[in-house]
């Protein structure tokens, strides 16, 4: 699996533990490892979440031995890139503090762990990744 890092956008972050906002945009500048996400990258692998029955999982810090902090509610694919809207569990100790950690706006970023499907070299640009296709974890 790999990790990609992103500033976090949220949307709002409500007192039951709800929040919303990007995970992903697409575009920009190639991150740390020259990689550039294209709109179309998610698309696929929202499908096969919705036709299992399943979401990606909501972790902390990529902490695979422990249990999800909550639960993505709904994910889609826009213009900018990849939204989602999550319900942290207020009744986990870091799901507590993640809430209220988000609510002091002191998390500043989010990251996505995936594996990638499809991608190509940017012509324009030597070195950098044009990532199409992503499965998200």
């Amino acid at each position: 699996m790999q990790t990609k890092d992103f500033g976090l956008s949220v949307k709002d972050v409500s007192d039951e533990g709800t929040f919303e906002g990007y995970g992903s945009t697409f575009g920009g500048a190639p991150d740390s490892y020259g990689d550039v996400v294209l709109p179309g990258a998610f698309v696929d692998s929202l499908v096969k979440h919705k036709r299992e029955g399943t979401m990606p999982l909501l972790l902390w810090g990529h902490q695979h031995g422990e249990l999800p902090i909550g639960n993505w509610i709904d994910m889609a694919e826009d213009g900018r890139g990849l939204w989602g809207k999550a319900q942290l569990d207020l009744e986990d100790p870091i799901g507590l503090r993640v809430h209220k950690a988000l609510k002091r706006k002191s998390v500043r970023g989010l990251s996505i762990g995936y594996e990638t499907i499809e991608k190509k070299t940017d012509p324009k640009q030597p070195g950098v990744n044009l990532l199409e296709k992503l499965d998200l974890w």
